[in-house]
């Protein structure tokens, strides 16, 4: 079949290099052999790469959205169900207001829905469908773009390599628009990098830096080539420095110098990971990333056994407006420093309470106020203490079984 593909343009192409209906003629033998019902799956290969072959020499074709549906049901015939997904979401997206696009919309839905082997998640279909909910865009350059930056906001597994051809054909098609080159320059490495294509991802950064220097993708450009090459730490520095040096307002800055610290820790340079997790601390105190980084750091003070040092940096990561589950890691890694580190009774009965009281519906709270009685009774010798959190306990569970073992050590004390 391939032989009679390239037949076909050798054919094709001397005769009507200067005919206006050379795409139409085209579009018409590849629709032809689409619809031929004996057509065996060599053929509908063949097909397939010769329709590929025609939306890369004719982009923007009329008949583009016509053949995206043929492509798609060559597709779904060959059982490719990812590459008939992208062939349809490219219809909806760069042709909506085709006649095509209703049938193709729904196919989409199908395959969404039913089609496990495109491993769409609730994710990708719920942020898909939203995208689609949108007014079609009639500017193709605008909705070519439109359709770049769902594949990218979707990641959707096993479309990195499709997605590399389409931003190679947005380059091709829009090399003179200076700042969407450097979006779908920046998009090519993020999908390369996905696709485990590290030095072609490199390459497509580099490439960006070079040619567009002061385009806002370029600070994440260097972020991705730091993630690129943590094996080699050094490297991966250099390109955060840079980041920082040129970008220090950046919403990556900070997250820059989060990495440049954690790889000094992973590494094993404790000081010189104290010292730059605390200057993430100093240089961006709003960051979110300040609590990551308080962890570290008391995570090396408690290596070092510097353990006072460690409840206050602990202490200082619980000042942050952090979410629930952040907060409770920072609890627990308290709670188990005053209890097998530290060995403060004080602080340890502090961190359960404080746990319990921010967490009240949290399944772990019973146990911690039963066991910060305890301990109030037996190490700080606060029998008072150990009543209050008794009572708070079977006040606050009374059908657990915590609140059980409470009134028993309540009645103990009381009979005493």
């Amino acid at each position: 079949m391939s032989f009679i593909r390239n037949l076909l343009w050798a054919a094709f192409l001397p005769v009507f290099l200067f005919s206006q209906n050379l795409p139409d003629k085209i579009f018409s033998f590849w629709e032809a052999a689409v619809n031929d019902s004996a057509a065996t799956d060599s053929v509908l290969t063949g097909a397939m790469a010769g329709m590929k072959e025609y939306l890369h020499l004719f982009p923007a074709s009329k008949n583009e959205d016509d053949l995206l549906l043929d492509l798609a049901e060559v597709y779904g015939r060959l059982d490719k169900p990812v590459a008939q997904w992208n062939a349809l979401l490219k219809l909806v997206m760069l042709h909506g207001n085709s006649p095509t696009a209703p049938l193709a919309r729904a196919m989409l839905d199908s395959i969404n829905n039913y089609t496990i082997n495109a491993r769409l998640d609730i994710r990708h279909v719920a942020a898909l469908n939203q995208a689609l909910r949108q007014p079609p865009e009639a500017d193709y350059r605008h909705a070519f773009i439109n359709y770049l930056n769902l594949l990218v906001t979707l990641d959707v597994p096993r479309i990195n390599a499709l997605a590399i051809e389409q931003c190679n054909l947005y380059l091709r098609m829009y090399i003179n628009e200076p700042a969407d080159v450097a979006l779908v320059l920046f998009w090519k490495g993020l999908f390369e990098k996905r696709d485990g294509r590290r030095t072609a991802a490199l390459l497509s950064f580099k490439l960006l830096q070079k040619l567009f220097p002061e385009a806002d993708v370029v600070a994440n450009s260097y972020y991705q080539m730091a993630l690129l090459s943590q094996k080699t730490p050094r490297l991966a520095q250099n390109y955060l420095v840079e980041l920082i040096n040129q970008f220090p307002d950046h919403p990556l800055s900070a997250k820059a110098q989060y990495l440049f610290a954690d790889i000094y820790y992973r590494s094993g340079s404790t000081n010189d990971a104290l010292a730059n997790f605390k200057l993430l601390l100093e240089v961006f105190p709003q960051s979110d990333l300040c609590p990551d980084a308080l962890l570290r750091i008391a995570e090396i003070y408690e290596r070092e056994g510097r353990y006072d040092d460690a409840r206050q940096a602990l202490k200082q990561a619980l000042l942050y407006n952090s979410g629930e589950e952040e907060i409770k890691k920072i609890l627990e890694r308290l709670i188990a420093l005053e209890k097998d580190k530290a060995k403060n009774p004080q602080g340890l009965v502090e961190a359960r309470i404080e746990y319990a009281g921010r967490f009240i519906n949290d399944p772990q709270s019973p146990a911690y106020l039963l066991a910060a009685a305890r301990e109030s009774l037996k190490y700080l010798k606060d029998r008072r203490k150990a009543l209050q959190l008794l009572k708070r306990l079977i006040d606050a569970y009374p059908a657990g079984r915590e609140a059980a073992e409470a009134m028993k050590l309540e009645k103990e004390l009381k009979a005493e």
